[in-house]
């Protein structure tokens, strides 16, 4: 499809973003890509002109001089899984997030890239901190291909293992050990919920009701 086609959206600006971030795009462009940024912004939509120029301001900086850019990957095991539950989250949640967190408390939020982004349907991960502002970490492929950015994390490649083992389990011990439900980050105050280490509406949204119920004993 020709750019000028594709309409930007903000999954398109947050990846120019990322790229800016990561230092990925070279610096003669970075005042131009701001300067598009800035305009969708505060417009909420670009010009035809200027949507064909991010898309191309993107390629010249994941493929500039036609080679791929290599970057440090690493194998997470499937996530499967976590699409599976992203998928059913997006019927009733705009943009769904799991927000986790490292051992040492570093704050983790995973979301899925949208159908205009780079690499549709992979997911992003960051501090959870608004794009421009945010500490990007890379992406995992839905067969468990971590690109890692030049971010680093401590414990970030444990919790990606596991979540791909299990996500429930995840879930429920973020919930137990921080007391707020890792996808709409409420505190959790119902005694099933604090069971559980999530909400009963979550794990319907999630996909996870039948392990929620075999957790607090419920039919």
């Amino acid at each position: 499809m020709n750019p000028s086609q594709t309409a930007v959206t903000k999954d398109t600006i947050a990846e120019l973003q990322q790229l800016i971030n990561e230092g990925l795009v070279d610096k003669r462009d970075q005042g131009f890509c701001e300067s598009l940024i800035l305009g969708f912004k505060k417009y909420g939509k670009l010009s035809e002109k200027q949507t064909s120029w991010v898309f191309k301001m993107i390629e010249r900086a994941l493929f500039g001089n036609a080679k791929p850019k290599q970057k440090e990957t690493e194998e997470v095991g499937s996530f499967a899984g976590v699409i599976e539950i992203f998928n059913k989250a997006k019927e009733s949640i705009k943009y769904p997030k799991i927000n986790l967190d490292v051992p040492d408390g570093s704050p983790v939020q995973l979301s899925m890239a949208g159908p205009n982004a780079q690499q549709p349907g992979t997911i992003n991960i960051t501090d959870g901190r608004p794009y421009g502002q945010n500490n990007w970490y890379g992406r995992v492929t839905p067969d468990g291909s971590w690109g890692k950015s030049n971010k680093r994390l401590q414990g970030l490649s444990t919790l990606l293992k596991e979540l791909s083992e299990n996500p429930h389990l995840i879930a429920m011990r973020h919930g137990h050990k921080t007391n707020t439900c890792c996808f709409c980050n409420k505190v959790l105050s119902h005694p099933n919920s604090v069971a559980a280490g999530y909400g009963e509406t979550c794990s319907k949204n999630w996909n996870l009701h039948s392990e929620w119920k075999n957790v607090v004993n419920v039919s």
